[in-house]
């Protein structure tokens, strides 16, 4: 009986210190974290500000302890365009910043508002006279979006520019569900509540369709035109590109023959230019 006790007050007092030292180290991590976000970045004379168009950027990325750890383990790329946003904007009022480095790589936004906002703030700061520039090696639709509104825009002479336009397919179930003698039963409203239509049909109908159709050529239509009237091309001209399959088969000088780039040139030569600024 005194074993037990003994074993039992042992297991209670082990429990309750790895909860104290968790309690501790959850603290101190919490605490660096607060004093890491107050740290007041030193700002040198003829400065460039980078922003990297990679990874995932979302609306908000709320930092926690895991967060924390995964990007000190080199794990987590996300970016939270309420913090681009807000370096942009203390750049254009900063006399020792001269410009912005856009760095497009493989991105996915959240939405196309988190897109159309930050490229939107890159175009509001070159109203205040200074330049943006952007340079990237395989550059996703959204990326090379975003970084067409830099005064100059070169890719790496290996580089891929994959505008291919906007489109999306879909996964449906009821096939298997008659496989497996399951029968989904739904509920709906309307003609256009087609959430429940992957349980319940084979194919696209008519009005989804419609509704995704909309919605897709009305974000193309706002990427085009921005795109165009940055590059000095018109729609068609872009269009023409993504339709006819051009930009699969072009090399990087096609790039700069078609407009979409101003030159063709590795990091190091890249960096010559920004230098020059």
């Amino acid at each position: 009986m005194k074993g037990f006790i003994k074993t039992m007050l042992a297991t209670m007092a082990g429990i309750c210190l790895m909860g104290f030292l968790a309690f501790v180290f959850t603290m101190i991590s919490l605490v660096g974290m607060m004093a890491a976000g107050q740290e007041v970045t030193e700002v040198r004379d003829n400065s460039v500000l980078v922003i990297k168009v990679q990874g995932a950027v979302q609306d908000y990325v709320e930092e926690d302890i895991t967060m924390m750890f995964e990007m000190m383990n080199g794990e987590l790329e996300n970016q939270g365009l309420d913090k681009i946003l807000s370096a942009v904007e203390k750049a254009k009022s900063n006399e020792d910043i001269k410009g912005i480095y856009v760095e497009a790589g493989a991105v996915e936004f959240d939405s196309p508002a988190t897109m159309v906002a930050l490229r939107r703030a890159l175009q509001d700061f070159k109203k205040s006279g200074k330049w943006v520039m952007a340079y990237g090696d395989n550059m996703t639709q959204s990326a090379y979006y975003v970084a067409s509104v830099a005064d100059k825009v070169y890719a790496h002479p290996t580089g891929v520019i994959d505008l291919r336009g906007l489109g999306g397919n879909y996964t449906y179930y009821k096939g298997l569900y008659d496989k497996l003698g399951i029968h989904f039963l739904a509920a709906r409203v309307g003609k256009y509540k087609s959430y429940v239509e992957q349980n319940t049909r084979t194919d696209m109908s008519e009005n989804d369709r419609e509704q995704r159709t909309a919605l897709l050529e009305g974000v193309w239509k706002v990427m085009a035109k921005d795109i165009c009237a940055s590059r000095g091309l018109n729609v068609d001209q872009l269009n023409a590109f993504v339709n006819d399959s051009l930009l699969i088969f072009a090399d990087q000088n096609d790039y700069k023959r078609m407009r979409l780039v101003d030159g063709v040139v590795y990091p190091e030569q890249f960096r010559a230019e920004v230098k020059k600024r």
